[in-house]
């Protein structure tokens, strides 16, 4: 299974006012339009960071819709591989103790 990955922007506001004078005004005019400016910026710069590392990786701007971080949806396997990395640490210390 493929897994993406998410960013969201929590202070795109922020960002403007650090730009100042025209941008801020343009914020308060046009918020949806300064946001998508925000987005696309970043997504520009994470690509090119990507592309200099080596990385084929696809950037989308996409409007996501229920998406939902990745969890510990499957707890119970990350906890089998916990008390089995364990158990076999003290096997090992048993088996060079001896």
């Amino acid at each position: 299974m493929s897994k993406a990955i998410l960013i969201r922007v929590r202070n795109p506001a922020d960002l403007v006012r650090k730009q100042g004078g025209a941008a801020a005004v343009a914020q308060m005019l046009a918020p949806n339009t300064v946001d998508e400016k925000i987005h696309t910026t970043i997504a520009d710069r994470l690509r090119g960071a990507l592309r200099n590392e080596g990385v084929d990786a696809e950037i989308s701007l996409v409007e996501p819709d229920n998406v939902k971080p990745a969890g510990m949806s499957n707890w119970w396997k990350y906890l089998a591989i916990g008390l089995g990395a364990i158990g076999a640490g003290y096997v090992g210390y048993r088996v060079v103790k001896r």
